[in-house]
């Protein structure tokens, strides 16, 4: 107790006392922090997925294509095939 009959408050007293609002105010810093750094990394993200998504369609086109030769090219060996029998030997 001091002079005027008051209870002293010591720095570990006030930090006992206080620890979850310090806690929740260094948290709250913290997550500050994180979003400041991790804000760009969600561009990054976006960004990616817009890459992803063009070489996806570009990925189903050529598939197609392929499909589409690959029918193509059967249609042709059946028609040489079946030009065999008009060549003389």
């Amino acid at each position: 107790m001091n002079i005027n009959g008051k209870k002293e408050i010591t720095a570990k007293s006030f930090f006992i006392q206080n620890f979850v609002w310090l806690a929740g105010i260094i948290m709250a810093v913290v997550n500050l922090w994180l979003v400041a750094k991790l804000a760009p990394l969600t561009q990054n993200v976006v960004g990616l997925d817009i890459r992803v998504s063009a070489v996806e369609q570009t990925d189903k086109r050529l598939n197609s294509s392929l499909d589409s030769l690959d029918d193509d090219i059967k249609t042709l060996i059946r028609e040489v095939g079946s030009l065999k029998q008009y060549c003389h030997p």
